[in-house]
């Protein structure tokens, strides 16, 4: 515009970038990524199409687990100015990380950023994760079986492994050392087996593992242990009816524990440390102490301390445990003292008992039941003095009269006690020594607190063809137990949907529609606001018809496979059915390249015939490696999460840098010639030439099919210093050009008319399929035209 003032960027506001091709998972030790790896990157490339703005980029990806569980990790990066590749580094989950794992990638997700286009921040990378171990496939994880003879199935986890051995171990117990326990050595490729005999004893759950035989160095060396359950004649489903099946359930606001093989509320807990004198003690009233976590709360500093001669009470939410005055007083108020926000109730003699709402026959009513409590004296609170009324009250805390009774006159005292348990069940603590008011106390104790309900949530059931029924039973404790059932739907991207929101018993599922819901999860609701325990699961059964399944197999060759720049390569493979079920359609396969080196994703898509029980369908996956010049990773993916199937991640091989590309780096060779002949520097041509320009190429796989990099000029006879040079188009009518072919070199044929007498320059620039240039100077040679005949001699 002219106009130095004028704004050449017409935007104050960034616009951050990125993609599902943007977006790669990388190893940070050189070697291949498995679940045994302690961390790993995932490399996000964004771009900035907006203004350069300085300070923090928050990024937040989403990891979905093969169960469908979800973990969120957030970071700050140095805001992207332009174009940049984000390493977000990500500590890996040991073996739990193994299968189909999903990356969602989200730039700046909370949009505290001001972006021109809020649309384009997300990316989602799914990446297989490889475990090299064991997986057990048959009987499935909690499944039923309904014959004394099973055939346990499972597989080794690595898609390209040779026959090896694996330990297999059957047993009733848990801890594998019951007198039934089995084991075997069995061999195997990649599928492996073995036939049992059962008990004939009914419902009886058996846990089997596996492991490889002679792990090596890369290899897991763990066992994979799942467990099902006999019964005699059922239809097939899932079912948990022993306490070591729930391991794998999620809980909230429960704890397993293994010792009484019991579900527990979790439990909070504080170190309470009250240290007081008597009342002949020289120490002064504000040098009792009473710390929460070593926080001290009869302080002056941020409040007022307690007084002298007092009995003095904090409550704590038995959930929680954070304390609170049983009454809340006013600031200021006498009868509440301590750190502020002040929780200390604090009664002298005249004031335990007034007959109003503010003593401590009232305080022990506001404090709530099963609320923990800790009594403690200053001084002389009187205790000898105190009513019936008030001893008996304090039973309500579990205090019994006589532990106020065996109190002397000044004598300093802790109580802990509990709102609601039976009275005698409080812990006093006094001095042994005398006399007693002349003494100090210091008491250090914990206190425990526990939730009042939790739940417990099921793995995720099926997948199913068909719904049948749920069986659902708890074993209930005391009278105050309150429990419930609940029933979720699950689809196959992971989406919930609560069906069924209290239950007991058996429930009719014929009427969910497994196209919709797939999968369903149990929840067992549990709730004791008296005694503080959950109810504890007696059985769940849920009874459908399963799915088919089906095992990906890599028919090519192992090793890493070398390639020049641009040739094809195919691999074969095949996917075997392995249950006695049906697939409903013919199954999607994705195909997916990943250049590292040349940040680029190629990715396709096919349909493949679906295999009959017992049967396989052979494929093969090509693709073209020009513009993939380094390392490739391989990648396919049978049933996406299209149809429903057992397990998705021994449907993924991956081979990790498996196709070395060797980049195309030799230059070609350029031939021109004039009238079928090679002119030196000053020939005599005629004034009709044919120019025929060839460009020979070594590599035989990126054939040059167009023009680009193919520049002609010629400089014709003038009468200055320096003469213009002419570029010659390649669209003229003069001009013909011949792609390259499998036979034939690429051609260019330039016949130009009626040139006049004098001296031309002629310069060819050329360029192969890959940008090599034909050499480190263009092509470039002088000529002349004259119309008489001249005879030129040349010495020798």
């Amino acid at each position: 515009l002219g106009d130095p003032a004028a704004a050449l960027f017409g935007t104050t506001t960034p616009d951050y970038e990125t993609n599902d091709t943007a977006i790669s998972l990388q190893s940070l030790d050189g070697k291949p990524v498995t679940a045994l790896s302690d961390s790993f990157a995932i490399h996000i490339m964004v771009k900035n199409f907006g203004a350069a703005k300085m300070g923090l980029l928050p990024i937040r990806v989403v990891r979905t687990l093969n169960d469908n569980s979800k973990i969120t990790y957030d970071s700050s990066f140095t805001n992207v100015l332009f174009h940049d590749t984000l390493i977000f580094k990500i500590k890996n989950l040991s073996s739990g990380g193994f299968g189909n794992n999903q990356f969602a990638v989200a730039i700046d997700p909370l949009n505290k950023i001001k972006e021109l286009n809020e649309l384009n921040n997300t990316g989602t990378l799914n990446a297989f994760i490889p475990l090299n171990g064991t997986k057990n496939l048959f009987p499935t994880p909690f499944g039923i079986v309904s014959s004394p003879t099973v055939n346990l199935l499972f597989q080794a986890t690595d898609p390209l492994s040779d026959v090896r051995a694996f330990q297999i171990e059957i047993d009733t117990a848990v801890a594998f050392n019951s007198v039934f326990l089995k084991k075997q050595i069995v061999n195997g490729k990649i599928l492996a087996g073995h036939t049992i005999s059962l008990l004939t004893q009914d419902s009886v759950v058996y846990y089997w593992r596996t492991k490889l035989d002679q792990p090596k160095e890369n290899e897991s060396k763990e066992w994979a242990t799942t467990s099902f359950i006999f019964i005699n004649g059922s239809s097939e489903g899932w079912a948990q009816i022993k306490f070591p099946q729930q391991s794998e359930n999620g809980l909230e606001n429960l704890t397993k524990d293994d010792l009484s093989k019991k579900l527990k509320f979790t439990e909070t807990s504080a170190v309470i440390l009250v240290k007081s004198f008597g009342n002949m003690n020289p120490a002064l009233p504000t040098d009792v102490s009473v710390k929460i976590n070593n926080a001290e709360y009869n302080t002056s500093t941020s409040g007022q301390p307690c007084r002298n001669n007092t009995i003095n009470i904090i409550a704590f939410d038995k959930t929680t445990l954070v304390p609170y005055p049983g009454l809340p007083f006013n600031f200021q108020d006498p009868r509440t003292c301590g750190r502020v926000p002040q929780v200390i109730n604090s009664f002298t003699l005249s004031e335990i008992e007034t007959g109003l709402s503010d003593d401590i026959l009232s305080m022990v009513d506001a404090i709530n039941t099963s609320d923990s409590v800790v009594v403690f004296s200053i001084g002389d609170p009187g205790v000898t003095s105190w009513s019936t009324a008030v001893k008996s009250k304090l039973n309500e805390l579990g205090i019994l009269d006589g532990q106020i009774n065996s109190l002397q006159a000044g004598e300093p005292f802790v109580i802990f006690g509990r709102k609601g348990v039976p009275a005698g069940t409080a812990k006093l603590f006094k001095t042994s020594d005398s006399p007693a008011n002349e003494q100090e106390l210091q008491v250090s104790e914990t206190i425990t607190g526990r939730f009042t309900s939790g739940t417990m949530n099921s793995v995720l059931i099926g997948p199913a063809a068909k719904w049948k029924n749920v069986v659902s039973q708890a074993k209930s404790i005391e009278a105050s137990d309150q429990y419930s059932f609940l029933l979720t739907g699950v689809s196959l991207d992971g989406k919930e949907e609560l069906i069924q929101n209290s239950f007991t018993g058996t429930l009719d599922l014929s009427s969910i529609d497994p196209i919709t819901y797939p999968y369903l999860r149990l929840s067992l609701t549990s709730s004791d606001e008296v005694n503080l325990s959950p109810v504890q699961l007696k059985r769940w059964i849920v009874l459908y018809d399963p799915v088919a399944e089906g095992l990906l197999i890599y028919k090519g060759p192992k090793t890493q496979q070398q390639l020049q720049e641009g040739q094809s390569w195919s691999g074969d493979y095949k996917f075997v059915n392995i249950s006695n079920k049906v697939f409903t359609d013919s199954l999607r396969v994705d195909f997916t390249v990943l250049s590292s080196e040349q940040l680029k994703k190629e990715s396709k898509t096919i349909k493949i015939i679906a295999p009959l029980p017992g049967d396989s369908t052979l494929f093969s996956m090509a693709t073209h490696t020009a513009g993939k010049a380094g390392l490739n990773d391989v990648g396919v993916f049978v049933n996406p999460k299209v149809l429903p199937e057992q397990y998705y991640e021994n449907n993924v091989v991956s081979l990790p840098a498996y196709l070395n590309v060797m980049p195309d780096e030799i230059s070609p060779v350029l031939s021109v010639k004039i009238d079928d002949r090679l002119v030196a520097n000053g020939d005599f041509v005629s004034a009709n030439p044919f120019i025929l320009i060839s460009l020979k190429d070594e590599n035989k796989f990126l054939i040059k099919s167009d023009t680009v990099g193919m520049k002609i000029f010629l400089e014709r006879p003038c009468s200055v210093s320096e003469c213009p040079t002419e570029r010659i188009f390649l669209n003229r009518s003069d001009i013909k050009w011949f792609p390259a072919t499998a036979t034939s070199d690429f051609k260019i044929e330039f016949r130009p008319l009626s040139l006049s007498e004098g001296e031309y320059v002629l310069t060819v620039e050329a360029t192969d399929a890959s940008g090599n240039t034909s050499g480190a100077e263009p092509y470039k040679i002088t000529f002349q035209v004259k119309d008489e005949t001249t005879l030129v001699f040349q010495s020798v």
